[in-house]
């Protein structure tokens, strides 16, 4: 069966457009592996092992300030093994580069912590594009609910300092969710409220963005590099704004320069 699916209804089921089968349905399940009612029986241990919240192991392990062990620890655990709906964590989040990464909503380098209330299975490309320059994509990504536990387990077991410093000092969750959903819309794709990628959006219209049967969604990665395109464009409009606008003020005040000094 292929990975793919290009399903246009909203109805959370699986359909088969042109034999490209998958299914949005299962967005969640696919990012958040470790919640209780999904796991598998050989995640249940190390689900409290990977959050800080559960217990000092933890600490215990050093987690807080190594992003490397605790990510290939999270892999290494729910990468494997069957989960409650018979599949397979290799078949799920393997290959060769690996489909899915352990990624983080707060990335590592602004204060976000290495627990399992600020992670989820990410897209791979994605992630090794993005690194740690759009933690507001990633909030939407995951929605208002997982963002505010997000911030919260970064606020107080935060690397690097925490959350508390950095660019999301000031931030609210939902603040920091609302930012990543209007970036998101300006290259058409929408997010949900309790997140995932609604599948009415224009991006998934024009088969830009998909789903595998997993529940994993591919070609975000092309859509930031977009947006980053969008970026650039308006900064070049504001500086030529900019330059025009001190143009007007010198003539307005009677000098005008060309740039040259041949008069």
């Amino acid at each position: 069966m292929s990975r793919w699916s290009y399903r246009d209804d909203d109805d959370g089921n699986s359909s088969d457009e042109g034999g490209l089968s998958g299914d949005w349905g299962k967005q969640h399940d696919f990012r958040l592996p470790w919640e209780e009612r999904y796991r598998g029986e050989r995640h249940q241990f190390y689900a409290a092992a990977m959050d800080p919240n559960d217990g000092p192991e933890w600490e215990a392990r050093g987690y807080r300030d190594n992003d490397k062990k605790w990510r290939e620890d999270v892999r290494k655990q729910f990468a494997h093994g069957r989960y409650a709906d018979g599949t397979e964590g290799k078949d799920r989040y393997g290959g060769d580069p690996a489909n899915a990464h352990v990624g983080h909503v707060f990335g590592v380098a602004n204060g976000g912590a290495n627990a399992l209330g600020n992670a989820f299975m990410q897209d791979g490309p994605m992630n090794s594009y993005m690194k740690n320059n759009h933690d507001e994509l990633n909030a939407a990504l995951v929605g208002y609910a997982k963002t505010t536990e997000a911030m919260k387990v970064s606020r107080t077991h935060g690397a690097n300092g925490g959350l508390n410093e950095g660019r999301w000092a000031e931030w609210e969750d939902h603040e920091v969710v609302d930012l990543g959903k209007g970036r998101f819309k300006k290259v058409g794709v929408l997010t949900k409220k309790e997140g995932g990628i609604d599948n009415r959006c224009a991006a998934v219209k024009r088969h830009l963005v998909k789903v595998d049967e997993y529940g994993q969604v591919h070609g975000l990665k092309e859509r930031i590099i977009e947006l980053e395109a969008l970026d650039k464009d308006v900064g070049r409009v504001r500086s030529l704004s900019d330059d025009l606008a001190r143009m007007r003020i010198g003539h307005d005040s009677g000098y005008y320069s060309s740039g040259s000094d041949d008069f």
